[in-house]
């Protein structure tokens, strides 16, 4: 079961909630195909424009630290030029993001600059693989289920 699959979360597909699955899935193709898409959507969250609390240069650099986690797990090592490929970023902002990445706990990594490459030696930010989705999923829909059924009892759950 994918992300976004589990009957209870279609209902909530919105573009929140995609901008959220694209957030979780380190998604930074579909990221840029959803601000195109639907940019009236985007302006309506707020993420726009400069003066709000994030916007969509701020939410694509977030995305961009968050998929150093998934980079980290499948890599030991990679190249400066393989990273800036795959975050589709400048070989010059390369060290910026890993040193930010290290900074926030999201990684444990070292930097060789004169052979270009990051060796990870650690993912400290939670990443969750493709077996553990359904789980999660299955446990997200039991929320949200006992969540609805509060809310038409008038009651909130213990």
């Amino acid at each position: 079961m994918a992300v976004g699959q589990s009957p209870a979360l279609r209902h909530y597909d919105s573009v929140m909630f995609r901008l959220f699955k694209l957030y979780l899935a380190s998604d930074i193709a579909g990221f840029h195909q959803l601000v195109n898409q639907e940019p009236a959507a985007i302006e309506k969250l707020g993420i726009t424009s400069a003066d709000s609390a994030i916007n969509t240069k701020d939410y694509l650099y977030k995305l961009k630290v968050q998929y150093i986690a998934k980079l980290a797990a499948s890599n030991k090592i990679i190249s400066y030029g393989e990273f800036a490929s795959r975050l589709e970023v400048p070989l010059e902002d390369v060290e910026r993001l890993i040193i930010y990445a290290i900074e926030n706990d999201v990684v444990e990594a070292s930097l060789d600059e004169f052979s270009q490459t990051i060796t990870f030696k650690e993912v400290k930010s939670q990443y969750f693989n493709q077996n553990e989705w359904p789980g999660i999923l299955a446990g997200l829909d039991t929320l949200i289920g006992r969540l609805e059924e509060s809310l038409r009892g008038g009651v909130l759950p213990d």
